[in-house]
């Protein structure tokens, strides 16, 4: 493939589905076009990105006459052209037709995760979806305590609903959740998602098989580029909610203490 015969992808690197893509991508070797959007700030929203997706999704891949926003669907539909073209290349083994009790464990987990999610987070997970920018105080991500605390049982849930229970009591080594030693779609999927808790500063370490799930992929240099940009994100979020966060403190005090003086007025 080449010039315009390649696949075009329409991404924001602050969005788990594109960088899910973008791990995919690269771990089957895809030459690819990418075109960078700013979801949160409206930027680079191109004329062609507009006719592509006039609903402005992302991503969106637009590959000659064909169309697919779903980050999902995108990587079955490469899985199975590899596939068509040699059953033995590497890309259908994140898919393997050849495999259908395989396919049918991998639609399975991904509807089951969807469900799960809806079911424990409801619109809190689609929040999380969306990527907002630290640079503009109305783009920020606003969670209250107890959202988060909705987070914390969703880890918790998600390790005895997914993780494999003979590894419950083994925290070093947690497998990929079709087989053991394959990795899928699915995989690819569900961690650039759990990667996102992240910006609501959950100690992960507290959910030891999520954890050890999750730095098995990111000690995986793939994984590590495709998430750089969303990591520093992740950090300047961080600094910038420390700082609110000590300003709230300081107003909160100077209140405290002029209400107190009001009280001392009051009473003499």
């Amino acid at each position: 493939m080449q010039g315009p015969d390649l696949p075009k992808l329409f991404l924001d690197v602050l969005t788990p589905d594109s960088r899910a893509l973008l791990v995919f991508f690269t771990k089957c070797s895809i030459p690819c076009l990418r075109h960078d959007l700013d979801m949160a700030r409206n930027k680079n929203m191109t004329a062609e990105y507009r006719q592509v997706s006039p609903e402005m999704k992302c991503p969106v891949l637009r590959y000659g006459n064909i169309v697919i926003d779903d980050a999902i669907d995108i990587m079955k539909f490469f899985c199975i052209k590899a596939h068509q073209i040699d059953e033995s290349h590497r890309i259908g083994d994140l898919y393997d037709l050849a495999n259908q009790m395989e396919i049918r464990q991998i639609n399975s987990t991904l509807e089951k995760y969807k469900r799960f999610c809806a079911s424990v987070l409801g619109s809190t997970y689609n929040q999380l979806k969306i990527p907002l920018s630290p640079l503009t105080s109305n783009n920020v991500y606003l969670f209250t305590a107890t959202e988060v605390e909705q987070m914390k049982v969703f880890l918790s849930l998600f390790e005895k609903e997914f993780l494999k229970k003979e590894q419950l009591a083994n925290h070093t080594s947690v497998a990929f959740l079709i087989d053991p030693d394959i990795l899928t779609i699915a995989d690819i999927y569900i961690i650039c998602d759990l990667a996102n808790l992240r910006l609501l500063g959950i100690e992960l370490q507290r959910f030891p098989l999520v954890y050890t799930y999750i730095s098995r992929y990111f000690s995986d240099s793939v994984f590590m580029s495709a998430h750089s940009q969303f990591l520093l994100f992740c950090e300047t979020k961080a600094n910038t909610i420390d700082q609110n966060f000590a300003l709230k403190e300081v107003n909160k005090k100077l209140e405290e203490r002029n209400s107190q003086r009001q009280e001392k007025r009051l009473a003499n």
